[in-house]
């Protein structure tokens, strides 16, 4: 089923999909407000400010906010948690053993084209000031 979403001031070709995979991970829709209480709430804010192009959300789910850049560009659809673990020993410069590792793979729409693909994101998130913040994240394959 197609439908039209006007997503950051554009309006977006979306195909409807229903996505099965082998095992339990639930589909998100990227949807707990400013809540940063835990790691995995965190990271639903941040799906939640790229797809509704809020920016200052957006930096307040970073330990160290940085200039945004690329928001707009796609629509995000809905993403899933493939992995969380804490990290009990640094393998990156910016990761400290305790801060907790999520990966997700998130369904987008490029806006220009109206291609859909997904793609693999971990974030590093640690506690800050009684909330839970991204203290680094990279992308890996992208289809």
């Amino acid at each position: 089923m197609k439908a039209a979403r006007t997503l950051c001031g554009t309006a977006v070709p979306v195909t409807l999909v229903a996505f099965a995979f082998g095992s339990p991970g639930v589909l998100h829709a990227a949807d707990s407000g400013n809540d940063l209480s835990t790691p995995e709430k965190t990271v639903a804010a941040y799906y939640r400010a790229y797809r509704e192009c809020d920016k200052d959300l957006l930096r307040t789910t970073f330990l160290m906010p940085a200039e945004i850049e690329g928001m707009g560009r796609t629509a995000l659809q809905s993403y899933r948690t493939l992995e969380k673990r804490q990290v009990l020993k640094s393998q990156h410069e910016f990761e400290k053993p305790g801060d907790i590792l999520i990966t997700t793979q998130e369904f987008s729409v490029e806006k220009a084209s109206g291609r859909t693909y997904s793609g693999r994101l971990t974030f590093w998130l640690r506690p800050a000031n009684g909330a839970w913040k991204i203290a680094g994240h990279i992308a890996h394959d992208t289809d």
